[in-house]
C-alpha cells in the first residue's frame, strides 16, 4: 500500500488498470449525516484523476448483500458490495463511524 496525496492506493492493482484507493480525513467527511459531501468527494477523485459523476454508492444496511452494476442510472438498496464489469464506472462504499 502506498500513500499519495493523502489517499491509501494498492499497488496489487496497478496492472490490472483497477483504482482502489482509500481516502483519509484530510479529505474532510464525505458521507454525513444528511449525505453525501460533493466537495469532498469531488476534492478526493480529483487527486485520483477519476470524475466523481462516475460513481456509485449502494445504501449499505451492514448486511452480507453484493449488487452487480450496469451503469450510473441505478439505484443501489440494500447493499453492502457492489461489482460491476464497466470501464470508467467506479464503485464506492463507505466505512466510518458517527
Amino acid at each position: 500500500m502506498k500513500i499519495y496525496k493523502d489517499t491509501y492506493k494498492f499497488k496489487i492493482f496497478n496492472d490490472q488498470k483497477i483504482i482502489c484507493a482509500v481516502s483519509t480525513r484530510n479529505f474532510g467527511s464525505i458521507k454525513t449525516r444528511d449525505g453525501i459531501n460533493q466537495k469532498n468527494l469531488k476534492k478526493f477523485f480529483a487527486v485520483l484523476g477519476v470524475d466523481a459523476r462516475n460513481i456509485i454508492f449502494p445504501n449499505q444496511v451492514h448486511g452480507s448483500n453484493l449488487r452487480f452494476v450496469k451503469n450510473l442510472d441505478i439505484n443501489i438498496p440494500n447493499a453492502d458490495g457492489l461489482i460491476t464489469d464497466k470501464k470508467n464506472l467506479f464503485l464506492g462504499n463507505y466505512e466510518y463511524d458517527q
